[in-house]
């Protein structure tokens, strides 16, 4: 919402409008029928001017700008100026009016501090879109615990085997940064499972060789999620994992409490969690 806090008109004389209508500087209200919105990243904001709504002879003289423009953030309070930019009437004094009205910024992303009653679906799916591609491409390699005790991450390597994995979100976990907000992340914690089937004997050189039929399951918690996370004015988050700043971080634990752990890495973070139903 934006409102005036002050309103500087210097008195003068006056100019033809549009019609018969008669413009002076004492009662002329450059702001009347404006719209300023913001937009931008965090502390990168702009203003932008609409002047649809405006009267002709505003629209065809005046021109606005923003105090500190490319480098607002919500909340503050900002000054617009409204200056004449035709010549033509500069006789009428109008010219050396100072048209100034102060706005409260809204519209520019910001890292949040909390989650409750932020709209999260865009984000959960873009994180389980990265999650995706990252488990299939390489759960070869992913270090499990196997039920049978042995460390099978080299299985893959030994020809014929069978596998299936199966993985849930269970935990969303977002970290802020109690110092520097654009360090904020927000993780999905995923619990995975993998079912392995030996086809064929394996070579006696591997480490407890499994023979044909024998089978194993392994589980591991991946953690995947996208660091300077922000959000909009209407609390939603951004989605947008290619945005300045945003990276993905992709890892893979042995427990949930080690997953978790590194969500609070350096002490500097505090951190609030929600679980899947």
């Amino acid at each position: 919402m934006f409102f005036a806090a002050s309103l500087l008109l210097c008195s003068c004389g006056a100019v033809s409008g549009s019609g018969d209508k008669k413009f002076s500087a004492d009662t002329t209200d450059p702001f009347r029928g404006l719209r300023v919105s913001f937009h931008g990243e965090p502390e990168k904001g702009f203003a932008d001017f609409d002047t649809s709504n405006c009267e002709i002879f505003i629209r065809d003289n005046f021109e606005f700008e923003c105090k500190n423009n490319g480098n607002l953030s919500n909340g503050e309070t900002v000054s617009v100026k409204a200056s004449v930019r035709n010549k033509n009437i500069g006789k009428s004094r109008l010219g050396s009016a100072a048209y100034e009205k102060e706005y409260i910024v809204t519209g520019v992303d910001f890292y949040p501090t909390a989650i409750e009653d932020y709209e999260k679906e865009a984000l959960n799916k873009e994180i389980r879109r990265i999650a995706d591609k990252f488990i299939s491409e390489s759960i070869n390699n992913f270090h499990m615990l196997y039920d049978s005790g042995f460390d099978r991450t080299g299985w893959s390597r030994s020809g014929s085997f069978s596998y299936t994995y199966t993985y849930y979100d269970i935990k969303m976990l977002y970290t802020f940064h109690q110092k520097e907000h654009k360090k904020n992340a927000y993780f999905v914690l995923y619990e995975l499972e993998n079912s392995i089937v030996c086809t064929e004997d394996m070579d006696s050189s591997f480490e407890a060789p499994m023979k044909k039929g024998e089978n194993d399951r392994g589980t591991a918690y991946v953690l995947v999620g996208l660091t300077s996370v922000r959000a909009t004015g209407d609390k939603i988050f951004r989605a947008d994992s290619n945005a300045e700043g945003m990276k993905a971080i992709k890892k893979v634990f042995d427990s949930k409490e080690d997953a978790e752990d590194y969500c609070r890495y350096g002490g500097d973070y505090k951190m609030v969690y929600e679980l899947f139903v």
